[in-house]
């Protein structure tokens, strides 16, 4: 291939993947990136005490029946749930988001869905790929909330609510248990026959009632706030990885062009070579 054309070859790819790169910038509307930092806030009254008290009296016949309690996987179960496509469905429909997330979807002068309303999953893949980024250092244990959208009020609005969203779910999954297991408690106590019973009853109710007391009155329940998100003071701009897309597809495709317009003229020389052998 002459080195002239080799040339022109590289200048039509950059030319196309520049100036689709530009337009898709220019015509795109501006994304607003913000994030808020948390740590998992772990209760002292939780796993520490309510734990050494079944292990001590959990094996007694009449306090097999509570179940588990928290312990060392709290952690583990706490940033679960903060990540989990559940909570983020949840949330986009508690907070009205689905319209939003779907907007091609979404007839705004009429106030419904066009055709039929996205199901849970579409809800939840849509939010966790295009709004939500959630990830935890395991060096620091600090865990970022990353909320990408078209206003830069409302992404921060978004990433604060989640969190108080997330710790509202886990404080009233923890009050619904230990409430049950002071109820049952409560009942063992009632018809305990032996004072070890009733003893053992009697200070894991006490743990019980120290964990329902915290969970009721802790703001930051399971996740306490390092930097809230604020609203970011630059103006936002298009998602840049598609940029880079559309730089990446419009060489490659450039690229495959020259590659096979080198193999047929090769192809032509070497069948004009031919054809001029004696």
């Amino acid at each position: 291939m002459p080195g002239a054309y080799r040339w022109r070859l590289w200048a039509l790819a950059s030319i196309i993947g520049v100036g689709g790169a530009l337009a898709y910038l220019l015509l795109t509307p501006p994304v607003y990136r913000v994030r808020a930092t948390v740590i998992y806030s772990e209760s002292d009254a939780q796993p520490s005490q309510l734990a050494a008290l079944m292990s001590q009296f959990g094996g007694l016949a009449g306090l097999q029946g509570l179940g588990t309690v928290p312990g060392g996987n709290e952690k583990s179960r706490a940033l679960a749930v903060l990540a989990s496509r559940k909570l983020a469905r949840d949330f986009a429909v508690a907070e009205g988001l689905v319209p939003a997330l779907f907007p091609d979807w979404w007839d705004s002068l009429q106030q419904s869905w066009r055709d039929a309303a996205p199901n849970d999953w579409q809800i939840a893949d849509r939010i966790v790929r295009q709004v939500l980024k959630i990830s935890t250092d395991p060096k620091t244990d600090v865990t970022t909330i990353v909320v990408t959208w078209p206003d830069a009020a409302t992404a921060a609005g978004i990433a604060n609510r989640y969190i108080r969203f997330a710790n509202e779910r886990l404080r009233s999954s923890v009050l619904r248990e230990n409430e049950a297991a002071l109820k049952f408690l409560e009942s063992e106590m009632a018809k305990a026959t032996t004072i070890e019973l009733r003893e053992a009853a009697a200070r894991i109710s006490e743990a019980r009632l120290k964990a329902l007391m915290l969970a009721r009155i802790s703001d930051d329940f399971a996740f306490r706030v390092i930097d809230d998100a604020v609203v970011p003071p630059k103006k936002g701009t298009a998602r840049p990885s598609v940029a880079i897309a559309i730089l990446l597809a419009a060489g490659l495709a450039v690229g495959a062009w020259a590659v096979l317009e080198l193999l047929t003229r090769r192809l032509r020389e070497s069948d004009h070579a031919s054809t001029q052998r004696p």
